[in-house]
């Protein structure tokens, strides 16, 4: 009971990013650089609202969803050449470089666009993103090898004459 109530709030929370990242680039109109930005962007935000709509329902498909957004949200990378910009809902973040601390916040961010030129790089490691990651991974895991080893009962054929 407990582990699909987590589930439940670990896919609200992806739920929550999600519709933030999608309003954002769609309705007001956060700028970005290329249109292949923003097909990532819709596309990254439509996967972890499924994803989270069928892990709310304890979906084996929608908690795989939500393990593949989750793991591209772990690591948050920008300098003047690249960035890895992609947090769903809220996040715990361990700030690596340019000074090492910890953050708390609820955002829905997706960018792909390198910072101005002359700008210090940054390195984040969203803890969040990593635990539940790892949880529902295990959860999966436990899910598949519990069915492996529970054998299925046969079909009651009636009597035997």
């Amino acid at each position: 009971m407990f582990s699909t109530r987590l589930t439940q709030l670990i896919a609200a929370n992806q739920i929550a990013g999600a519709i933030w990242v999608a309003l954002a680039t769609l309705i007001f109109g956060v700028s970005h650089d290329s249109a292949l930005e923003i097909v990532l962007a819709v596309a990254l935000a439509l996967s972890g609202l499924v994803g989270g709509v069928l892990a709310l329902r304890s979906s084996r498909v929608g908690i795989t969803i939500l393990v593949v957004v989750l793991l591209l949200q772990i690591i948050r990378f920008a300098n003047a050449a690249f960035a890895w910009q992609f947090y769903l809902g809220a996040t715990w973040r361990l700030t690596i470089q340019p000074t090492a601390g910890t953050d708390f916040g609820f955002e829905g961010l997706f960018s792909i666009t390198p910072w101005p030129v002359g700008g210090r790089s940054l390195l984040e490691l969203n803890l969040t993103a990593l635990l539940t990651s790892i949880y529902l991974l295990f959860r999966l895991y436990r899910a598949r090898f519990q069915e492996a080893v529970i054998p299925i009962a046969p079909h009651n054929q009636g009597p035997r004459s």
